[in-house]
This record gives C-alpha cells, sequence and structure tokens, in this order.
C-alpha cells in the first residue's frame, strides 16, 4: 500500500513538472542582461505596466509577474546591443534620429508578434546614445 501510494505520489509530481516546464520556459529573459533590467506587462504600448527588476532578481520577477507584453535592458555600449539584435535574427526596418538618440527599429520572425510603426512591423527596438544602448521588444518604454 506504502508502495502504491509512493509511487503515485511520484506520478503526480511528475505530471505537474511536466506541466510547468513549458511555463517556466517561456518565462525566461528574453535579452541577455545588461546593467539593468525592466519588464512591460499588461499592454503594449506606452501605458503599459513598467516594472524595473531588482539587480539578480530579473528571472524570478518575469517569472511571477502576470501578463508580460515585453521586456528591455540597457547595455554599456551599442555592441552589446546590436550582438542581441543579430542573436535574435533580427533585421533592422528603419532608423530615425532624434535628439542624441538613434534609434533603429528592427524585426525577428523568431519573436512574431510586433507593432505597426509608419506601416512597418517591427518587434524588436535598440536606441543608442552617447553613454550606451538600450534594446527592448516590442519597443522600449519610459527613458532610455
Amino acid at each position: 500500500m506504502l508502495k502504491k501510494s509512493l509511487r503515485m505520489f511520484v506520478t503526480a509530481v511528475f505530471c505537474f513538472l511536466l506541466v510547468l516546464a513549458p511555463q517556466v520556459g517561456r518565462k525566461s529573459l528574453l535579452f541577455t542582461k545588461g546593467t539593468s533590467y525592466t519588464l512591460y506587462a499588461g499592454r503594449t504600448g506606452s501605458d503599459a505596466q513598467i516594472i524595473v527588476c531588482e539587480r539578480g532578481k530579473e528571472g524570478w520577477t518575469k517569472l511571477i509577474t502576470p501578463d508580460v507584453t515585453g521586456e528591455s535592458t540597457e547595455y554599456d555600449s551599442a555592441e552589446a546591443a546590436f550582438a542581441e539584435l543579430k542573436r535574435l535574427g533580427a533585421e533592422t526596418v528603419f532608423t530615425e534620429r532624434i535628439g542624441e538618440i538613434t534609434n533603429y527599429y528592427a524585426y525577428s520572425p523568431r519573436l512574431g508578434g510586433g507593432v505597426t510603426l509608419y506601416g512597418k512591423k517591427v518587434n524588436v527596438h535598440v536606441a543608442v546614445g552617447r553613454s550606451g544602448a538600450a534594446i527592448g521588444s516590442p519597443l522600449i518604454f519610459g527613458g532610455y
């Protein structure tokens, strides 16, 4: 009887882990962590809830945050942001310069989704300034 109960318990735990694994996998960070990491929740626009993650707890914060709709991180160098674009297989759709910031809007088929800007679909945004760069998906919201 104990053996049967133990076997049922182990089977139940195994089934639970099989169901949980895809959920945790989808919650991994999209970008390699930079100097700060931000999540967007609820909406995919500038009205999204902006959650700045505590250093070292980025993965945990994403795991427990419901309805994550985007994320971004900042780097000390533009090269790091462009390396992320390459890793994602993103192609630049268009660029624009606003003041001291050059914005690169790109699309990665690996990510899917996105937003339409100037009639073009984009799902990755890189902003490069004098002191570094930021990358976000679908766009970077807040200050950068």
